[in-house]
């Protein structure tokens, strides 16, 4: 059986339900898998001479044990082993030719035929959402190694590793985009974890949990841009118009626009991502004539906001007792 075979045999809903459950954090995604799965129903397919089979993998971040590795072997393989070094990556192949592959047949015992469907739908975007950017990728990691067969052999020593320009290669697919419902959960998740970066005490974030929580509401009403690379969400900030001034506890916020957040997952700091975020922000108020934003800053970013060219105001009341916070403005 093709792997067209079994799309076209199961519906969109059964395929969700299996991909939210096995990818959890792909929930934030869903929809361009969606549409993806669409695209699938009605491309024609292109000749493969590969079987895809779906491996157990250890990882011992899962609760199972083991993660689930999607590869292909050509049909030509023995059976039922399959060696190490038969094995192919086939993230990088296009999706015409994904339709086309047969599963083996030990996948189509062990899982179900929405799971065999999430899975590879998993894999084959793993570089993204986007087949022609995908192929764009493979195209220039070909070309690359081309050029690298042709040097000398004292030049390739001085190169990047692959895995470095894979890695230069995946952050052409950083893009930032307008929150849409949905990143909420996610975001609250990244506001807490950027938060614990600075090791502030616990019952810090029982005060903050308010200011931390992003909800659709606060979406809907508040300018949001995420920051995204390929699938994955590292960062995010968001313009809050005050119209009147505010009042939060001993907080006295004035009326205009405000930067309310901006965090980067903390694995990511360091990357030159806020930084990207913050010329965006400039970007965004010159475009729409805002020519001032107040910045309320985490007092460990103080020096993050002098270098992006905010001047330092005063100490503010912190919501948490006995704490200031720096106030901070942009002038453009």
């Amino acid at each position: 059986m093709r792997l067209k075979d079994l799309i076209r045999n199961n519906s969109w809903l059964n395929v969700e339900i299996q991909l939210i459950n096995l990818y959890p954090d792909e929930k934030k995604n869903i929809s361009a898998y969606e549409d993806v799965f669409s695209k699938l129903l009605i491309m024609p397919e292109s000749a493969s001479d590969m079987v895809i089979i779906l491996d157990k993998v250890p990882d011992p971040v899962s609760a199972n044990g083991y993660g689930i590795s999607v590869l292909g072997v050509k049909k030509d393989n023995p059976k039922p082993e399959h060696p190490l070094t038969s094995l192919y990556a086939i993230e990088f192949e296009s999706w015409d030719k994904w339709l086309s592959m047969e599963i083996d047949t030990n996948a189509t015992r062990e899982f179900s035929e929405p799971e065999i469907i999430a899975h590879c739908l998993w894999e084959m975007t793993f570089a993204g959402f986007d087949e022609n950017k995908i192929q764009g990728k493979l195209n220039k990691l070909t070309e690359t190694a081309e050029a690298i067969e042709q040097m000398p052999e004292e030049e390739q020593k001085k190169l990047l590793t692959i895995d470095k320009l894979i890695s230069a290669l995946d952050h052409e697919s950083d893009t930032i985009r307008k929150a849409k419902d949905g990143d909420e959960v996610y975001l609250t998740e990244l506001s807490f974890a950027s938060k614990k970066y600075w090791s502030y005490p616990l019952a810090y974030f029982t005060v903050w949990e308010p200011e931390l929580t992003i909800t659709k509401q606060y979406l809907s009403e508040n300018e949001v841009f995420v920051f995204e690379r390929g699938k994955e969400v590292l960062a995010y900030y968001s313009i809050v118009n005050l119209h009147e001034p505010l009042s939060v506890g001993e907080i006295e916020l004035e009326k205009g626009f405000w930067l309310d957040h901006i965090f980067v997952k903390p694995e990511n700091i360091g990357e030159g991502i806020g930084k990207r975020l913050f010329l965006h922000l400039v970007d965004y108020c010159k475009e729409h004539s805002i020519h001032e934003i107040k910045i309320l800053a985490e007092p460990n970013s103080k020096g993050f906001f002098e270098k992006m060219g905010c001047d330092y105001v005063r100490e503010y009341p912190s919501t948490i007792k006995n704490r200031t916070t720096p106030l901070m403005v942009f002038r453009l």
